[in-house]
């Protein structure tokens, strides 16, 4: 019997095969030990993949009042400005932009530090700021249609 996999049906076949509970206790060790190594493993994996996936510049992602910035690439064929929302590419670290309603996926904001709040527009295949996390001003268009606080923007 597999001793990985601890299941409903497998612990029941390990009774009725007379399996002694001290048996059926070090299966459920294996079986537990087991899974902290998978888990281990991911937790591996994740941490590989916000260092070489998400290059944040020296900020907490948890921290959500502070800003998350990544440096990505403009795609949109058009320069950005602060404020502007933009569809990040899971891909390339990349921008763009999209006139779809109801869009799925990442969002960010087009970021800047600046003191004055005025970024330098990211022209079309730059590299520029943009925030997926935390505190940034975001430009709408109140003339298209009322918004309020917890409105989806895209």
């Amino acid at each position: 019997m597999n001793q990985g996999n601890i299941t409903n049906e497998s612990r029941i076949l390990q009774i009725v095969q007379g399996f002694t509970e001290s048996e059926i206790n070090a299966s459920l060790i294996i079986a537990i030990q087991n899974m902290q190594n998978q888990l281990n493993v991911l937790r591996g994996d994740f941490n590989e993949f916000v260092a070489t996936t998400i290059p944040t510049i020296g900020v907490n992602i948890g921290t959500p009042s502070v800003s998350q910035i990544l440096q990505m690439t403009n795609k949109s064929g058009a320069v950005r400005n602060n404020g502007e929302l933009v569809i990040i590419s899971s891909f390339d670290q990349a921008f763009s932009v999209t006139t779809v309603q109801d869009v799925d996926g990442s969002i960010g904001v087009v970021y800047s530090d600046s003191p004055d709040g005025i970024a330098e527009a990211i022209a079309d295949d730059d590299v520029g700021d943009i925030c997926v996390g935390g505190v940034a001003n975001v430009k709408v268009d109140a003339d298209v249609a009322a918004i309020t606080a917890g409105d989806r923007l895209i």
